[in-house]
């Protein structure tokens, strides 16, 4: 379930959201079910949405944009969006916000709707030896450095010093959501 309030920018449910998590500025207005923002900069911001370290679904849909419509959480940019359509990618917050930014007064984008999932903190890998045995596991509430989210992919990065490997044996690296396996084994 999607934790953005009004997620398709319902003027009946606006005022409610503005009063608690929207944040418009610049040239962004919402008008008939779309954040829309043109001829203008601006942003559009939803505070309190998110919880550091969560990794997140993000998917917007927007109507029409002439240039680059930025996402951010927090001041880090997540994406860019420079097409109609449903556009989805996936990041670790390290705020509890999300904003949409027009950044250029020569373009505009009308957004039809967005949500913002949590994905599940039980996501893991293990390190499996040459018999099939599993050596080691490190999950993402443990070591949230070793994964990396970005648009629709999770990428694993860790040192091999980090593991109890032998030099000249075989490994093989699996990996785990934990709400579906939960027996701990990625061989």
């Amino acid at each position: 379930e999607s934790v953005i309030c009004n997620a398709d920018f319902d003027p009946a449910e606006s005022v409610e959201c503005l009063g608690s998590n929207w944040v418009l500025t610049g040239g962004f207005s919402i008008d008939t079910h779309a954040a829309c923002c043109s001829d203008a900069t601006g942003t559009i911001t939803q505070y309190g949405v998110l919880i550091v370290g969560t990794p997140y679904e993000i998917s917007i849909n927007v109507s029409s944009v002439i240039g680059t419509l930025y996402i951010y959480n927090g001041a880090t940019q997540v994406a860019e969006i420079n097409e109609i359509g449903i556009t989805t990618f996936v990041f670790a917050a390290t705020s509890d916000d999300l904003s949409m930014v027009i950044q250029n007064a020569d373009h505009s984008v009308c957004v039809a709707t967005i949500s913002a999932k949590p994905l599940s903190l039980n996501m893991a890998f293990g390190v499996i030896n040459s018999a099939g045995n599993t050596l080691d596991v490190e999950t993402y509430a443990a070591a949230p450095s070793f994964f990396t989210f970005a648009q629709n992919t999770v990428t694993i990065t860790f040192p091999w010093s980090h593991f109890d490997v032998e030099d000249g044996q075989c490994y093989t690296i699996g990996f785990a959501d934990g709400c579906s396996n939960l027996n701990g084994q990625f061989g």
